[in-house]
């Protein structure tokens, strides 16, 4: 379940679950090292709910020709299990029913074979994909 409407206390748990990734070994799977837009309403953070529970989270920035995946994470306990490609479907699938044709991404910590496995090419600059 994508979720982008979240309470105060949801809003700390996932700041303590970015700290706890930030002192871990493991690493995400995307950042960008493009400056987000000034324009907050552009910028939105989605997390992905599995019985209530935090599995992951993504933040993107829309932009009038592309979405950009700033930052996308599923937490250690979850991972290897299937659930990146569930979250990063229903994250692309709600990316496009706002208009969104292209993705772009720039992969960190060799996860290029992970985004190459769900359809993104690197085409020199960062990886993208048409939806």
């Amino acid at each position: 379940m994508l979720d982008i409407n979240f309470s105060t206390k949801e809003l700390e748990q996932l700041k303590q679950s970015i700290q706890d990734q930030e002192t871990s070994e493991e690493s995400t799977l995307a950042a960008s090292s493009y400056k987000l837009g000034s324009n907050l309403e552009d910028e939105l953070t989605v997390v992905y709910r599995q019985n209530l529970q935090i599995v992951g989270y993504s933040l993107i920035h829309f932009n009038s020709s592309f979405t950009e995946i700033v930052l996308f994470e599923i937490l250690v306990p979850f991972r290897k299990k299937g659930m990146g490609k569930v979250f990063l479907t229903q994250l692309e699938d709600f990316v496009k029913s706002k208009g969104t044709k292209k993705i772009i991404l720039d992969p960190v910590l060799n996860s290029n074979s992970w985004w190459k496995s769900n359809g993104y090419c690197d085409i020199g600059y960062h990886w993208q994909k048409s939806i």
